[in-house]
């Protein structure tokens, strides 16, 4: 039975801690309009004390100013009858901790490497927008969460993560020991070695609580011991396990930065662990997206959508996708050709590449009927992701040309082409691209300085990259495209232009870019990841 809490119907207690409860309640409106939202009441024995109720107002003021759409939003804060709330936005889901023990308990050790991997990287983003908030004074405010835990991420059924508790163990440890019974309690395995030894704090010791999530969440084990005083040792120690051998190098590699002891070896942001982490899951699994947490949520809590009427309607990429990341023997094998990178393999990609070309020509040659039927892969996407795998071979040299006997004859076409010959140590291929007409000839323009463009280029890029990191790869593009107009040649446009287009699934084009970019750049030191990219997406 709903009970009434001021212009609030309580529906359901969610849950009940040493702050406060938390309830599923509904706002009624006029002429029957009605928004769930979850009211969090602090305990009338924790009201009594003055400092706690500042603490819990400003708490809320400073909870208020946040809007992301990774973080939970907050509606309301008031006093009912003597009871402190917050009302804050209703997330239709699970939590972390709920998700990971119900997939445990349908048989699977953990969660798919490339999932947990994207919800760490939508709680950065949370994080991010939380750390570089400012007052209205225009000073930081030095928002540190404090609580990093499972249980405080919430993913919906739709897909999306929301971090929530901002500042609520920091309002209640407030003047106060962080030992105190009862306000910390069940959560010592997730504190920072600078909470663990009462130093201050800075956005770094979420950093570190974050890399716990992701170590647990990748091994499919809690990392640090159950007892008090035995996980704090463990953490100011740096007694951190090794990853399981399934997880790549690289991962581990930026997992172990983040659970640094020493905060100055750690990421310096939220944006540059977020950074790192989109980088490796962009190589390993372009297409993953939202959709994917989505499909994985349906499958685990069918039942339970069920039983509120609601009907999970799976996506088949995405239900193809998720079931390919479930397969721990496949991963298995990736492991272990990232493993041997010198191991000699038989050149299947190139038999495939051979055979997709011959494909190709037999059309061209013997399928004029179906040419208006079947369109045929792009030439330079084939001569793309067939370079993409071959080793660099030093260039034949060219025979010389025959004497022509008459000048050949000029060919009219709406769109001219020309042939494009790319390094030979990158691609080794000559290839057909379409190129726009010529400009027509106009007035001189004033050039502007070589530096000044540089400077216009650079600023481009710095942009664009803060919208890709934000995941609003359309501003990105939008922002390359004016950093291309200034340098065509400018090899890290390129790049971050390749990578926006392919999370954004746009395969052809951002395999154009790429290829621009390894014609500019062979030697760059993603230049390999992007040869991999290819591969690994085209055959």
């Amino acid at each position: 039975m709903a009970a009434r809490f001021g212009k609030y119907e309580l529906v359901s207690l969610l849950a009940k801690g040493g702050m406060g409860e938390t309830y599923l309640a509904e706002l009624q409106a006029l002429a029957g309009v009605t928004k769930r939202v979850v009211i969090k009441k602090m305990l009338p024995a924790l009201a009594a004390d003055p400092k706690l109720v500042e603490a819990f107002i400003q708490e809320a003021r400073l909870s208020a100013t946040l809007s992301h759409g990774n973080i939970a939003q907050v509606f309301d804060f008031g006093e009912v009858d003597g009871e402190y709330f917050i009302a804050m936005e209703h997330v239709h889901g699970r939590s972390l901790q709920q998700l990971v023990k119900r997939a445990g308990a349908a048989g699977w050790e953990r969660l798919p490497t490339a999932v947990s991997v994207f919800v760490v990287i939508e709680l950065l983003k949370a994080l991010h927008h939380a750390h570089t908030r400012v007052g209205p004074d225009g000073a930081p405010l030095n928002l540190v969460h404090r609580d990093i835990t499972p249980d405080n991420v919430l993913i919906s059924y739709e897909g999306a993560v929301k971090l929530v508790d901002f500042g609520v163990a920091k309002a209640a440890l407030r003047g106060r020991a962080e030992t105190e019974p009862g306000l910390v309690k069940g959560k010592y395995r997730y504190l920072s070695p600078e909470q663990a030894t009462g130093r201050p704090l800075d956005a770094r010791s979420d950093l570190f609580t974050v890399g716990i999530v992701l170590h647990e969440l990748l091994s499919g084990a809690q990392l640090f011991a159950t007892g008090t005083l035995a996980a704090m040792s463990e953490i100011v120690h740096g007694e951190v396990p090794p990853l399981p051998p399934h997880v790549p190098e690289a991962l581990a590699a930026i997992v172990t930065k983040a659970l640094s002891t020493d905060r100055e070896a750690r990421h310096e942001s939220a944006l540059e662990l977020q950074a790192a982490l989109s980088r490796w899951l962009f190589t390993e699994s372009p297409e993953l997206s939202g959709e994917v947490v989505r499909e994985l949520m349906g499958e685990l809590f069918e039942a339970e959508l069920a039983a509120e009427g609601i009907v999970f309607r799976r996506k088949k990429k995405a239900t193809q996708l998720l079931t390919a990341l479930k397969r721990p023997v496949a991963t298995q094998l990736n492991t272990a050709v990232r493993a041997a990178p010198g191991a000699r393999t038989f050149p299947w990609p190139l038999v495939a590449a051979a055979a997709a070309v011959a494909v190709l020509v037999g059309l061209g040659v013997f399928g004029g009927l179906y040419a208006t039927r079947v369109k045929p892969l792009p030439v330079e996407v084939v001569a793309l992701t067939a370079a993409a795998v071959a080793e660099p071979a030093l260039p034949e040299p060219e025979p010389e040309p025959e004497p022509a006997l008459s000048p050949p004859k000029p060919r009219v076409a709406s769109r001219p082409k020309v042939i494009k010959m790319v390094a030979a140590e990158t691609l080794g291929k000559v290839i057909e691209v379409e190129q726009p007409p010529a400009a027509k000839p106009s007035a001189p323009a004033k050039v502007a300085p070589r530096e000044h463009w540089t400077m216009a280029a650079t600023w481009r890029l710095d942009s664009a990259r803060e919208y890709f990191n934000d995941g609003r790869y359309r501003q990105a593009i939008e922002q390359l495209g004016l950093c291309l107009g200034i340098d065509r040649r400018n090899a890290e446009c390129l790049l971050l232009m390749g990578d926006s287009l392919w999370a954004m699934e746009s395969r052809k084009s951002g395999a154009k870019r790429y290829l621009e970019f390894l014609e500019v750049a062979p030697n760059h030191d993603e230049a390999p990841r992007v040869r991999q990219l290819l591969k690994n997406s085209f055959y």
